[in-house]
């Protein structure tokens, strides 16, 4: 699949690592601000390497502050466009991102959803969210068949019953194809749901261990990131939401100026934002000044230690909390009521690649929720997110998987997060309509 990318954003060589290693991705072309050699054609201007390059699709690494615009300027020539940047700025650049969502042919992704671990995490919720499409800002919804994305689609006619109102997919029905996982048992993401597209999937195939999930609490992450993984983890679309925003004060030895200290506790200000979804259920999310900047909360255990997203954490370890109607999800560590009526509690587990262990997986107990589909590279999890992305909206384009991230449920997701900074700036509620 051929694309051309704009911009270089903070991980160019990670790109640059991950598109090699890949042989069904081919990058033609690059657009940069200037001029400057490289091993493909550079260009300057978006239009004049869309033009030249004919790509199957366009990579934007472009802030947002000028995403809408090199979009824009993208689907205006017909061209599908993946984003790694919100393509709305403000309320005025949100309003004209509503005409480039009606077209089906933008995604916006936050990698920061496809890494191994959240989707292990979703795989073991399963059914009781709802199925979650691609990172989070795919496919919502199917629920308790698992379906994700209800036999699918007719070109361009939206997902019947998934919740998502517009994309443009042909044929997908995803049941089989790792969008889901496949089998009983919770084999989830095991191998399905990462050949080729590399899917987040959590649906029939996952384990749904905690019944119908009602609450996420997700700390030390920015809200920018914050707010797709509450949406994914809720299972829940575009609903109605009312955000609150709660302050306490505490007296902690670390703060943002002061990361790490043996010196007394100094006061602290702990500021909390709450979302009240129209179905009942919620979320808090910690946006202290100073919350951290990791992306991935509570790393999976891995061989006797962790591994998790890049990030300082000037407060804490980032942490994240899921709780079900029979049981709850906490870092790695899954509690839960079964049908004989008894508790139980289970840990994900991540296997390290050995000698006796070739694969790269995350296991609940014996299950299976995740196995890396690109073994044979040394890649971190931010790596592997960003190739799942990658290798989906390549399989997307070519008509073969749910569209991985659709700019209408990105907007929503922009729109949650300004409502969030509007409600800790002026200290009120502040109501997030569909």
């Amino acid at each position: 699949m051929r694309f051309v990318q704009v911009g270089v954003g903070h991980s160019f060589h990670s790109v640059r690592k991950v598109v090699g290693a890949i042989p069904s991705l081919d990058r033609i072309g690059l657009v940069l601000r200037r001029e400057r050699t490289a091993t493909i054609p550079v260009f300057t201007d978006v239009a004049a390497c869309v033009e030249a390059c004919r790509p199957d699709f366009l990579l934007s690494f472009a802030p947002s502050a000028s995403a809408g615009a090199v979009a824009r300027t993208a689907v205006t020539m017909g061209v599908p466009v993946l984003s790694l940047a919100p393509v709305a700025g403000g309320l005025s650049a949100l309003a004209r991102g509503a005409d480039l969502a009606s077209t089906g042919l933008v995604q916006v992704c936050d990698p920061s959803v496809w890494m191994p671990e959240h989707v292990a995490r979703l795989c073991a919720i399963g059914s009781g969210a709802g199925s979650m499409g691609a990172g989070g800002m795919g496919v919502i919804g199917a629920g308790a068949s698992g379906s994700g994305v209800s036999g699918a689609g007719v070109s361009g006619a939206g997902v019947s019953g998934a919740g998502v109102s517009s994309t443009g997919v042909s044929s997908t029905g995803m049941s089989g194809t790792g969008m889901i996982g496949s089998g009983a048992g919770g084999a989830g993401m095991s191998s399905t749901g990462v050949s080729g597209a590399g899917m987040i999937g959590s649906g029939a195939g996952g384990t749904g261990m905690i019944g119908t999930v009602e609450e996420v609490q997700v700390w030390s992450t920015p809200v920018q990131h914050a707010v797709p993984l509450v949406r994914a983890y809720l299972g829940v679309s575009r609903q109605r939401a009312v955000v609150q925003v709660h302050r306490f004060s505490t007296a902690a030895p670390v703060s943002a100026s002061h990361p790490w200290t043996w010196d007394s506790p100094r006061p602290s200000d702990l500021t909390v934002a709450s979302v009240d979804v129209a179905d009942g259920r919620s979320a808090l999310i910690d946006v202290s000044e100073g919350s951290g900047t990791g992306a991935s909360p509570t790393p999976v255990t891995r061989g006797g230690s962790v591994r998790g997203g890049s990030g300082g954490v000037p407060r804490g370890s980032p942490r994240l909390l899921v709780r079900g109607s029979s049981g709850h999800i906490s870092g790695d560590q899954v509690v839960r009521l079964g049908s004989d009526g008894l508790i139980t509690t289970t840990y994900l587990r991540r296997d390290p690649r050995s000698s006796d262990a070739p694969e790269d997986r995350i296991l609940l107990g014996e299950v299976v929720l995740w196995t890396n589909p690109w073994p044979s590279q040394d890649w971190n999890d931010e790596e592997l997110a960003f190739a799942a992305v990658m290798t989906h909206m390549a399989s997307w384009v070519g008509g073969t998987a749910p569209p991985p991230g659709p700019l209408d449920l990105a907007l929503f997701d922009h729109r949650l997060s300004m409502a969030i900074s509007t409600a800790v700036r002026e200290d009120r509620s502040v109501v997030v309509d569909p």
